[in-house]
């Protein structure tokens, strides 16, 4: 560990949070709209050069998830209106087009990064509606500033 940080930490938005050594952050579950969804606080070694406890790193956390769940909806739109272009004209074979809801309609929310300087990413993943999936079995990722505007959609993986 960076630091002495405790095996787990209570947080009362994010609920138990459990360190793993391997991620170098602490790792829990949360609900959006109804789905399970992974949650991760990296502890950036680097930002322990300024002066940051846990608890702030954590709550800042809190505050990153706050502001996701604000504009949950309009992250579906930014995605949808980025990445239905690039859908249309690289992976859709011969089938229709499709439109920005079912696009959407086609991700599900799978995890959520938040980062010690308060930017987050959030991931999304084909739900499996459409055999051999949306693009080819790569992740959605929607990289947010600290204030949770989109900063970039894109492929990963």
């Amino acid at each position: 560990m960076p630091i002495d940080l405790p095996p787990t930490y209570e947080h009362p938005v994010l609920g138990t949070l459990t360190w793993n050594e391997g991620e170098l952050a602490y790792m829990g579950e949360l609900s959006f709209e109804g789905r399970p969804l992974s949650i991760e606080i990296v502890v950036d070694e680097g930002a322990w050069d300024e002066p940051m406890s846990l608890a702030f790193l954590i709550d800042q956390g809190a505050t990153a998830v706050s502001m996701i769940r604000q504009t949950w909806s309009g992250l579906y739109e930014v995605i949808g209106s980025s990445l239905l272009r690039e859908y249309d004209e690289t992976w859709r074979a011969d089938g229709a087009a499709l439109t920005g809801p079912a696009l959407m309609a086609h991700l599900k929310p799978l995890s959520v990064t938040i980062y010690a300087d308060g930017r987050s990413s959030v991931f999304f993943a084909d739900n499996g509606i459409d055999e051999g999936g949306l693009f080819a079995g790569h992740y959605v990722l929607t990289a947010l500033t600290r204030e949770g505007r989109v900063e970039d959609v894109s492929l990963a993986g």
